[in-house]
Formats: C-alpha cells, sequence, structure tokens
C-alpha cells in the first residue's frame, strides 16, 4: 500500500509540475533558478520618467550668490547638482536657439535665432533626413514622449501653431520641437507638444505662480505619464525677461517642483527624476562658464555635487543611455561621457542569495490563470492523496471486520 501511496503522490507532483511547464513561453537560458521566467530588461534604465526643465540666461553664479535663490540651492543641496556644467559647448551655441536644437538632435545646424523654416540656418533641421533628433529615437524605441510648453497659443503644434511667437510670452526658438519638419507634420507626434497648462504663465516679474502653470503635465504624471517629458516656461517665469533676475525662476520651481514630486508617477516610480538646468550662461565664456543643473526625485542620488565637465552634449548622451538608444552625430552626442553619476541607478526586484525569487515568483502567479491551475491541480492531488493514506491508516487501526 505504501508504494501505491508513493506513486500516487509522484504522480501528483508531476501532473502539477506538467501542467505548469505547459505555460513556459521564455527560452530556457532566460529563467530564473526556480524556472520562472526572468525580468526581460537586460539594461534597465537609472530613469523610467525623466522631466526636463530648462530656464534661460545665467550662470550658475547668478544661483549660488547669498539670498538670489534659495529653493533652487535647497534642491542642489538635497539632492544632485553640479558645479561644472557648461551647457553650450562652445560661443557657436549662442544665442539660444542653438542650445534648444543640440539638446535634442546633438547639432546646432548652424541656426542663429530665426523662426522655424525661415532661413538662417546653414543647414535647415526642418528638411532633416530621419532619424536626426531624440523623437525620432524615441519612436523607434517605443519610448513615450511629450512637450509642455508654458503660454504657447493653441492646443498642440498641429496646423502651424507654435511656429510663431504669441501668447503668454512664448517664443517658438524657445520649442525645439517647432524646428523638425518630420514632428510638426507628423499628425501623432505634432500632438504630443502642448500648452503646459491652463495658466499662461507669468505677465512680468513677481507675478505669484500656481499649479495650472503645468497643469497638463500633472495630470499626466497623475494618469498615464509619457517616459520623457521636455517643459519650456514662457520668458518670464524662466527669467528671461523683464530683468527678474533668478527670482522668478526660483518662485516658479518652488511651486512646480514640489507638484511634480508629488505625483502619482514620481510617488510610485523609484526611478523618477527631474532634470533642471540653463540654457546658456550669457556672462562669462561659453563652454567654460557653468550654469544650474540638478537632478531631483527619488531616481536622483541624494547629497551628490559634482566637479566632472558637462555639456549639452552629455545631457543629450545620457537621455540616449538611460533608454539604450543609438546616438545621433558621431563627435559629439556620439561617445559622449554619460552623466549616471546622478542617478541613483536602476531598482531591481530584491531575490535571496541562493537566487531563488519569491518576487518573480508571486508576479507570475498573479499574472498567469495557467500557473494557478497548475498550482492548482498538484495541490488538490496532494490533499486527495493525504485523506486517502489517513483512511488506509484508519482502516488498518480498526483491524479486520468479523461477520457475525
Amino acid at each position: 500500500m505504501r508504494r501505491i501511496l508513493g506513486t500516487i503522490v509522484t504522480c501528483s507532483i508531476l501532473l502539477g509540475m506538467a501542467t505548469l511547464g505547459e505555460t513556459a513561453i521564455s527560452p530556457i537560458n532566460s529563467q530564473s533558478p526556480i524556472g520562472f521566467p526572468a525580468i526581460a530588461s537586460p539594461s534597465p534604465p537609472h530613469s523610467s520618467h525623466i522631466v526636463f526643465i530648462i530656464l534661460e540666461n545665467h550662470p550658475l553664479s547668478a544661483v549660488t550668490c547669498s539670498g538670489c535663490a534659495p529653493y533652487m540651492m535647497s534642491l542642489a543641496n538635497l539632492y544632485a547638482n553640479s558645479t561644472n556644467y557648461v551647457g553650450p559647448v562652445s560661443s557657436s551655441w549662442n544665442p539660444s536657439l542653438p542650445n534648444y536644437l543640440g539638446l535634442i538632435s546633438g547639432q546646432t545646424w548652424g541656426c542663429s535665432d530665426q523662426l522655424p523654416n525661415s532661413g538662417g540656418c546653414t543647414t535647415a533641421p526642418w528638411n532633416c533626413s530621419s532619424p536626426c533628433n531624440i523623437v525620432d529615437r524615441f519612436s523607434s524605441a517605443g519610448i513615450s514622449w511629450k512637450g509642455y510648453m508654458e503660454g504657447m497659443p493653441g492646443s498642440d503644434i498641429c496646423n502651424g501653431n507654435g511656429r510663431s511667437d504669441g501668447g503668454t510670452h512664448y517664443v517658438a526658438h524657445h520649442n525645439s520641437f517647432v524646428y523638425f519638419g518630420n514632428i510638426v507634420n507628423n499628425s501623432t507626434r505634432c500632438a504630443l507638444v502642448v500648452p503646459s497648462g491652463l495658466s499662461g504663465g507669468a505677465g512680468s516679474c513677481g507675478t505669484p505662480v500656481t499649479t495650472s502653470v503645468i497643469s497638463s503635465l500633472v495630470t499626466d504624471l497623475n494618469g498615464t505619464a509619457p517616459n520623457f517629458s521636455w517643459v519650456t516656461p514662457n520668458m518670464i517665469d524662466d527669467s528671461h525677461d523683464g530683468n527678474c533676475g533668478v527670482q522668478q525662476a526660483n518662485s516658479w520651481l518652488s511651486v512646480v517642483v514640489p507638484a511634480i514630486l508629488t505625483t502619482r508617477t514620481f510617488e510610485t516610480d523609484a526611478t523618477a527624476t527631474v532634470m533642471i538646468t540653463f540654457d546658456e550662461p550669457t556672462s562669462g565664456t561659453y563652454g567654460t562658464t557653468p550654469v544650474y543643473f540638478v537632478v531631483a526625485g527619488q531616481g536622483a542620488k541624494l547629497h551628490h555635487s559634482s566637479s566632472t565637465k558637462f555639456t549639452h552634449l552629455n545631457w543629450l548622451a545620457t537621455i540616449e543611455s538611460d533608454w539604450s538608444l543609438s546616438c545621433l552625430v558621431a563627435g559629439n552626442d556620439c561617445g559622449a561621457t554619460v552623466m549616471t553619476e546622478f542617478l541613483a541607478g536602476p531598482v531591481t526586484p530584491p531575490s535571496s542569495p541562493s537566487g531563488f525569487c519569491f518576487h518573480c515568483l508571486l508576479n507570475n502567479l498573479s499574472s498567469s490563470p495557467l500557473l494557478l491551475t497548475g498550482l492548482a491541480v498538484g495541490l488538490a492531488l496532494a490533499a486527495s492523496t493525504v485523506v486517502l493514506a489517513r483512511r488506509h491508516r484508519h482502516r488498518a487501526h480498526l483491524g479486520p471486520t468479523r461477520q457475525s
């Protein structure tokens, strides 16, 4: 009888394992030690969600001076900051437009401060062949993105919107995306460059800031958030106009950044980051004078300061590296050192020293009805075997029944 019971137990286990085995999809070399599929990404991003904010025309010294920008300094001290992020590569990246183009395409196209598709560029980005900007790379890799422009008139940049100055201190040459024909003439892409919020932003220095200036971004970050978000404040809130110094940008950030950091995306994604910098220093020497650069959020290192020299090309290379994208321009972003020293690093599920991944087991069970069915079958058969065994022992204990 014991042999029979042993056979039943063995068959029960094998049947349960066979049912489990029918759910296997991944090849054996992609499995974890217990046979369940391993996490698919061999190179997980340092930041699954990045919000990039670009401000205007001030060197780092305009921020670090005593009492000039207390909130910006508090961010720098709490999170990761650079004391040698110089922004523009050289004086050829002056004025603003070359910096905005270089940040998303790795080159300035020989452009001066001109409106889109109006001349003034040695090589027109409008007519570039894909891939020629980071949007091309995002699209080919399935990375979601969106641009948020404060003060921009129109609901997006489709049908000619956003290609001229207007609205609430909105200027086209602070909107990188409108300079590329393969963005503005693509109905899917152009619809992703939108006003940042219900309010167009400040109309003069000292205008109080409310979260309405980024309500569109906050709504997305509380719902279906893009992996990459670009945010351009208007010409007042970015401290470009109105002799505001950095005070207006400091006030703007003191409202906007906490609103971002308390969204669902930033509270649930341990890799999410906000990156903040200026396009150019205006004063000093381009290519050597540093501008403010800070990375904040759960995905940023805490109390980290770097003196390594970086430029906008290093920033672009970092974005490309984060999602394993190909670079764009040989000798520029291609080969540029990535700035991962500011990031806390990718988060992977914990596992025991033996390699058993309990987190993986739970994930697979919760996501596969067949796995649960197989486990239930095995457990039910095992339970039936135990019941039969107990009945057999009970009868054996009573002995043979006598007939009268």
